[in-house]
């Protein structure tokens, strides 16, 4: 008897087994049993019994089928190692058969070539993912055991710091599975704010950069830890004071846990998903910088598609891979025009409408002018899926793209900005 017969007849023994397994129709390899199974998902579906009987019924297929299958020297209990083989039989000639179709097709551009290979291990991938049905009192006890470690420390900080003390307070930090959005106009600091964060954090972090080079960042790392500032750095103009401790800055950056960035410029969803990939595998990063969400192309079968819907692609995608790789994910977006000047809106988010949905917290950069002074700058957090929202006062040192904490009188510690 046949691996996939043989899980067929173990579908039998025991009906419970099409529910709860993983195994999907196309992870058969001939159509026998793949008819079979959908038969039994379908008998399922209408709230009928799994026997012989029904099944012959359904499929037209002599009862004798059916009787064979249900060998009684099948053991249903080994179902799991079953499903485990089949799944892994599947995953080998889904490889085999995308990379047969790419050498046979006539494909002449490499980005098309790499990109339809990303859809190929992306497919298995998902396949892979470890999800299944599971009961509240089965997942409570895991829930229960991180509550009472968070109550043993009451401060301790839920997630990754952001380094920004009220913004840690109203946030948690960054949490797992969780997509955060950055939102501002250009020039107001999200690529910054970006960098304040990684800087902060001491934990391995990957940065996906499809605005600016590595070597552009570095110099805004620089600039933050040494307070020099950034123009005079590129330059070459600084005294022999900031060169040392530039020298030392470059020393404390390297140091940190792995910073780890790919910056291909207008690179799309699929290379970000795939580089992401490489970086947990590689570095086992616990969160990722995005930098910025409108720039990443969309993947091949949405280019011909509406802008709105590529962006909101790309937004979907951003969140579906924090859930994936069970991580943070932190992405900069940029605002449509004629929110210049005024405090930001959930609704203007350029492009696409999607992202305020997806975003698990979507927080804004704004500068508020104020007469005859410089602008205050605040973080607006006007989404927040697992707390309340609130203005978060900032000091904002353009020179040396600093974000830090800003104190407030105490009759205005509580206001919201109007």
């Amino acid at each position: 008897m046949t691996l996939e017969r043989y899980f067929l007849g173990q579908c039998l023994w025991d009906t419970s087994i099409p529910i709860n397994t993983k195994v999907k129709p196309e992870d058969f390899e001939t159509s026998y049993a793949r008819d079979i199974f959908i038969a039994m998902l379908q008998l399922i579906n209408e709230g009928k019994v799994i026997d012989e009987a029904t099944l012959s019924e359904h499929t037209k297929l002599p009862l004798s089928h059916f009787l064979k299958l249900k060998d009684l020297n099948i053991i249903r209990f080994t179902w799991k190692s079953t499903e485990k083989q089949i799944i892994k039989l599947a995953q080998i000639r889904k490889i085999r058969m995308g990379a047969k179709r790419i050498f046979e097709s006539n494909l002449d551009d490499p980005q098309t070539l790499i990109s339809e290979m990303h859809d190929i291990i992306e497919a298995v991938n998902i396949s892979d993912e470890n999800y299944s049905i599971r009961t509240i009192d089965e997942s409570m006890h895991q829930t229960m055991t991180t509550l009472r470690e968070r109550h043993r420390s009451p401060n301790k900080l839920v997630g990754i710091t952001s380094g920004i003390e009220r913004l840690d307070h109203q946030l948690g930090g960054f949490q797992k599975r969780q997509l955060y959005v950055i939102g501002a106009r250009p020039s107001q600091g999200k690529t910054a704010l970006l960098l304040n964060f990684i800087k902060n954090c001491n934990c391995p972090c990957g940065i996906i950069s499809a605005e600016s080079a590595i070597e552009e960042l570095n110099i805004r790392l620089l600039a933050m830890d040494s307070k020099h500032d950034a123009q005079g750095i590129v330059r070459g103009n600084y005294e022999e004071s900031v060169a040392s401790r530039l020298e030392h800055s470059a020393f404390t950056l390297s140091n940190k846990p792995p910073i780890v960035c790919y910056d291909e410029p207008m690179m799309s969803i699929d290379t970000a998903i795939r580089k992401a990939r490489a970086m947990k595998k590689s570095y086992n990063i616990e969160i990722l910088f995005v930098d910025y969400l409108q720039i990443l192309g969309p993947s091949n079968s949405y280019t011909k598609r509406e802008l709105r819907e590529q962006v909101a692609y790309v937004s979907s995608s951003l969140k579906q891979l924090a859930r994936s790789l069970d991580i943070p994910v932190v992405a900069a977006a940029q605002l449509r025009r004629n929110a210049e000047g005024l405090r930001p809106q959930l609704n203007d988010f350029s492009d696409s409408t999607q992202i305020e949905r997806d975003a698990d917290v979507c927080l804004f950069i704004y500068h508020r002018k104020v007469e005859n002074k410089d602008p205050e700058s605040w973080l607006l957090i006007s989404k927040n899926r697992n707390g309340s929202c609130r203005d978060v006062p900032v000091h904002f040192k353009p020179e040396h793209l600093l974000f830090t904490d800003r104190e407030l009188s105490a009759q205005n510690d509580n206001t919201t900005l109007s």
